[in-house]
C-alpha cells in the first residue's frame, strides 16, 4: 500500500513541472524587450522580411501554375468524357444495326422454315421460291 502511494506521489511530483510549463525549453518569451533583443530583432528584420517576400512570391507562382494545371486537367477530363460519349453513340448505332440484322436473319429463317414445310407438304410453288435473303428484311 505504501509502495503505491509512493509511486503515485512521485508521478504527481514529476508531472507537475511539465504541466505548468507552457513553452518548450529555450523558447523566447514574447516580452523580451531588453536592448540586446531589440537590436537583434532590428538587425534581422530586413532579412526576415526579404525571406517572407520570397516565400510569398513562390506561393503566388505556385498558385498560378496550379490553376493552369487544374484547368488543363479539367479540359482533359471533359475531352475524355466527350470521347466516351461519342464512343457510346457509335456503339449504340452499331448495336442498333446488329439488332436489326439479327432480327432480319431470324425473320428470314422463320420464313425459310415455313417455305420448307410447305414444300414438304407438296406445295410446288413453295419449292420453287428462292431462299429468303435477310437483307430484304432490314
Amino acid at each position: 500500500m505504501k509502495l503505491l502511494t509512493l509511486i503515485a506521489a512521485t508521478t504527481m511530483v514529476a508531472a507537475a513541472p511539465l504541466m505548468a510549463q507552457t513553452a518548450y525549453p529555450g523558447a523566447d518569451s514574447p516580452t523580451k524587450t531588453d536592448p540586446a533583443h531589440v537590436a537583434a530583432d532590428a538587425a534581422e528584420k530586413p532579412q526576415t522580411q526579404s525571406l517572407n517576400n520570397s516565400v510569398d512570391s513562390n506561393i503566388a507562382h505556385t498558385e498560378v501554375a496550379n490553376a493552369a494545371n487544374q484547368a488543363q486537367y479539367d479540359a482533359d477530363k471533359a475531352a475524355y468524357l466527350a470521347a466516351v460519349r461519342e464512343h457510346r453513340r457509335d456503339v449504340a448505332i452499331t448495336d442498333d444495326i446488329f439488332i436489326r440484322q439479327q432480327s432480319a436473319y431470324a425473320q428470314a429463317m422463320a420464313d425459310w422454315r415455313m417455305q420448307t414445310a410447305a414444300c414438304k407438304r407438296g406445295r410446288v410453288r413453295a419449292c420453287d421460291l428462292p431462299t429468303p435473303d435477310p437483307a430484304n428484311y432490314m
